[in-house]
């Protein structure tokens, strides 16, 4: 729906709330209930419609006009269901036809399940007929047949599985996912010369440093029979080296650790309610003048111990930034007209890439705006000698200040930034273009995690995002601010070099990500992107914005929206707002992480869910290369180990991340046989989260 005004304009920020009055009964939900209106006035949220072949009724309000509402209604139409399996006896690799209706008419919407395992849809008749390949592994013994269609499951319809082995048939640039649970002694691929990347991986959330240890062993003999040990070959356990910690990067961790016990006082008092209405935002407010004054409390003290009372004045005032400067201000500092440029940029551009993406920031303090406060008091957070060594903050924002009950909060959205100091009085020396080329990309970086904190925390009670999907999103921000000037300059345009990859301007956003996720694949298997605690190294954080690249490709780009709009974190919240399982998600993305680009096949002819769309990442490392002369960076980040029929690779891996192996078939053998475990030979548990995907390669 649009929220408009008297004039039929729409209305940008408009707090909309829906509820469900009829269906709720019969299992109706919305995904959310409080919804903020686009740069459109729309606002729109996810129905999910219940058993019943019945009208569901959605009313939506705004706060301040409850009177007027707006009613929408769903009609159910009748649920798909599964009527039978043909034969009702199958091996895993059978290929069966599942009869039904209401199936989806594009077969491969369509997602076969056979216990917990996925089939592969390979062809459908209308609505009412797939032909399914079954998967690999079932065991033998009665299992449950089903069909989901969108977010709906049919009845599960009883079958039998042999057990018997099958030949799991890959066409070339075909890709399966089998849970480890069920790969211990069961997937056979067909041999004659072909070769296939195999890639073990953990699909969970890290807490801790835990590693799952594993052994890969490959026959060209039947099943069961365990290599010699003179056919063992161990996989080098690479450990990451952690990156030198910055003093930015520990800063940023040390907020977030002191926001989550924050918060979690706050709750404990009594003092955290859900309180939508803070996402709410007037039709118009008037700014503060230019050059009033106002005091605020600085975090001064890089351990939150304490805070320091600053004054600054106003010195721009747009429509969604006050820029506030401190009264105090070193030798160099900005002029009115460098304000004025400097506002204009974060006012109308980097703040609308921020809320297009991720939704609106809560509005606690009722100005309508967020406020960007230079001070020194962020320069000295470091003293010369750190800067020096390990770097400097060039900004933040603080939780704290959107906790109105906590002590030093300055009870408004507030971004902190350095000022320029070209004497170094308070640190290092920074001048004004040093400021002007560092805080952009640290805002929307920052801006996100205070857009994240208004609707997770303040708005729904709820908690924070967890640490890897949160700073996930923030470099996710990153690289939109970068896109807005990769679209302004298609090459050669705003490049010094027209060779290079991305313009000048969007350097700053978007080749820190590419080295991040560089060093993330440099070393597969010894770093998690989905690390929930920790030190949230530059691997990792490379790894799960290359995670959420990948998910935005997929899914869409609103999907990142929709991750921050809502009261889950982690895991949970990738899966409902993807509406499949992560296993299946994880499996497809370390699988698109090596397929995407394959050289000599056109990017079109892989599976859409085993590539990316926006970014060629062969092409981006392969610059990388060139661009080092000294030949110690590689053109790809890794090369998959080279394993045959007749040896075991052994590894390990710690939780959300993965390891690649190439596997070589002989043109004398016909299959291998292919067992995935611990290094004991027994099955993992359903709590190891261990997967293994297999794509045939051209």
């Amino acid at each position: 729906m649009t929220a408009s005004d008297a004039a039929s304009n729409p209305v940008p920020g408009a707090l909309v709330r829906f509820r469900v009055t009829r269906g709720a009964a019969t299992g109706t939900t919305l995904a959310d209930t409080i919804v903020v209106a686009g740069f459109d006035g729309a606002a729109t949220v996810e129905l999910r419609l219940g058993t019943a072949l019945d009208t569901s009724i959605v009313e939506a309000s705004l706060p301040d006009a409850p009177t007027v509402v707006a009613r929408l209604t769903a009609v159910a139409t009748p649920p798909p269901r599964l009527d039978g399996v043909q034969p009702a006896t199958f091996a895993s690799g059978d290929t069966v036809r599942l009869r039904g209706r209401f199936f989806n008419a594009t077969p491969g919407a369509n997602v076969a399940m056979f216990g917990t395992a996925r089939g592969r849809v390979i062809a459908g008749v209308a609505d009412s007929s797939l032909t399914v390949i079954v998967p690999p592994c079932l065991p033998q013994g009665a299992v449950s047949a089903r069909v989901v269609v969108g977010t709906v499951t049919t009845n599960g319809v009883a079958s039998t599985a042999t057990g018997a082995l099958r030949l799991t048939a890959l066409r070339p640039l075909e890709g399966i996912t089998v849970s480890g649970a069920d790969l211990v002694n069961c997937i056979q691929l067909a041999g004659g010369g072909a070769s296939y990347l195999v890639v073990p991986h953990a699909a969970a959330q890290a807490v801790g440093s835990r590693r799952v240890d594993f052994s890969l062993a490959v026959n060209a003999s039947a099943l069961g029979v365990a290599p010699s040990p003179a056919a063992l070959i161990a996989t080098p356990r690479e450990i990451q080296q952690p990156d030198p910690p910055s003093v930015a990067r520990r800063f940023d961790l040390a907020l977030r650790d002191r926001e989550a016990a924050l918060v979690e006082a706050a709750r404990a008092k009594g003092a955290l309610r859900a309180a939508p209405d803070v996402l709410g935002r007037a039709a118009a407010i008037a700014a503060p003048p230019v050059g009033s004054q106002r005091s605020f409390q600085v975090l001064s003290e890089f351990d939150g111990s304490a805070f320091k009372r600053i004054t600054a004045r106003l010195r721009y005032a747009g429509d969604h930034i006050l820029f506030y400067v401190d009264i105090d201000q070193p030798p160099g500092a900005f002029t009115d007209v460098d304000l004025r440029t400097f506002g204009d940029l974060f006012d109308r551009t980097l703040y609308d890439i921020d809320v297009r993406a991720f939704g609106s920031e809560s509005d606690i303090d009722a100005n309508g705006r967020v406020i960007f406060l230079l001070t020194p008091v962020v320069n000295s957070l470091t003293s010369a000698s750190e800067c020096s060594a390990s770097g400097f903050i060039t900004g933040f924002h603080y939780g704290l200040d959107l906790l109105p009950t906590q002590a030093n909060s300055n009870r408004g959205e507030i971004f902190y930034a350095l000022v320029p100091d070209v004497g170094g009085t308070r640190s290092c020396e920074h001048t004004r273009a040093d400021v002007e080329r560092l805080v952009p990309a640290t805002f929307v970086h920052e801006f996100q995690h205070m857009i994240s904190f208004g609707q997770h925390v303040v708005a729904r009670g709820g908690n924070f995002e967890a640490l890897w999907l949160n700073e996930g999103l923030s470099h996710i921000a990153e690289e939109l601010g970068g896109k807005t000037y990769e679209t302004k300059f298609p090459p050669p345009a705003g490049r010094t070099d027209p060779n290079q990859l991305f313009p000048d301007s969007a350097q700053g956003y978007l080749s820190p990500l590419m080295r991040n996720a560089q060093r993330f694949l440099e070393a597969p298997g010894a770093t998690s992107a989905t690390a929930s605690t920790g030190g949230a190294s530059l691997a990792e954080r490379g790894g799960a914005w290359l995670f959420l690249r990948w998910l935005g490709d997929l899914k869409g780009e609103t999907i990142y929206g929709r991750l921050v709009q809502t009261g889950r974190t982690g895991v949970g919240n990738v899966e409902d707002k993807a509406n499949e399982s992560f296993g299946a998600l994880f499996g497809d993305f370390v699988t698109a992480i090596y397929t995407d680009s394959v050289p000599g096949v056109a990017r079109s002819a892989i599976p859409e869910r085993l590539r990316f769309s926006s970014r060629n990442f062969r092409r981006i490392f392969k610059r990388f290369a060139d661009i080092d002369q000294s030949g110690r960076t590689p053109p790809f980040p890794f090369a998959p180990t080279g394993v045959v029929a007749g040896q075991t690779a052994t590894g390990s891996i710690t939780l959300g991340s993965m390891a690649y192996y190439l596997l070589s078939t002989s043109p004398a053998d016909p299959s291998v046989a292919v067992r995935f475990s611990r290094p004991d030979l027994t099955p993992f548990g359903i709590e190891d989260n261990m997967q293994v995907s297999v794509f045939r390669l051209p």
